[in-house]
């Protein structure tokens, strides 16, 4: 008696849930940091404070400049990489281009928020005072930019973590 071994094939519906799921994702990735990119680098606010003309922008901080260029950065991934996921979909350039886009992701939020906070909030141990009291136009638009790259963040890490669980599943399917 011989024993006949089911034939393992890959489960086409998942891979074409998958890939509606990352397209969804990877789209809200492009439109979340086009519009933090956009929210900062139009982002100005000149004030008078004692007779002299203060200006705030993304250009006033390296911290600002690093997030907005790992947003256009992140921006044209995500739209480049729509139109290679059906074709990389089994491989593991595409997951580990994935995790080195959130990685910079994380990176370039973390760096503006740091600053926002010192911004909002201020040093006293430093010396460094607040200047959101002075640009409260500017750090409201930081704020939402700051918001904006959040979601593409969120976004970036589902896909990564939607990724690890298809590669799994191929690995114990084949």
């Amino acid at each position: 008696m011989e024993v006949v071994k089911a034939e393992r094939r890959p489960n086409y519906e998942a891979n074409k849930n998958y890939l509606r799921a990352t397209t969804v994702l990877r789209i809200m990735a492009f439109i979340s940091t086009l519009s933090a990119t956009l929210v900062m680098v139009f982002n100005k606010q000149t004030v008078q404070v004692l007779g002299l003309e203060m200006s705030a922008s993304f250009k006033s901080s390296p911290a600002f400049v690093f997030f907005v260029i790992g947003n256009m950065i992140i921006c044209a991934y995500s739209l480049a990489s729509l139109g290679f996921l059906s074709t990389l979909l089994n491989g593991y350039l595409l997951h580990l281009l994935d995790l080195a886009v959130m990685a910079l992701a994380m990176a370039a939020v973390s760096s503006a928020m740091a600053i926002g906070y010192l911004g909002k909030k201020g040093n006293v141990h430093t010396g460094w005072s607040q200047v959101c009291p002075m640009f409260g136009k500017f750090c409201k638009r930081v704020q939402i930019s700051l918001a904006c790259s959040f979601v593409a963040v969120i976004g970036l890490l589902v896909i990564c973590m939607l990724s690890s669980v298809h590669k799994t599943k191929q690995i114990n399917t084949y």
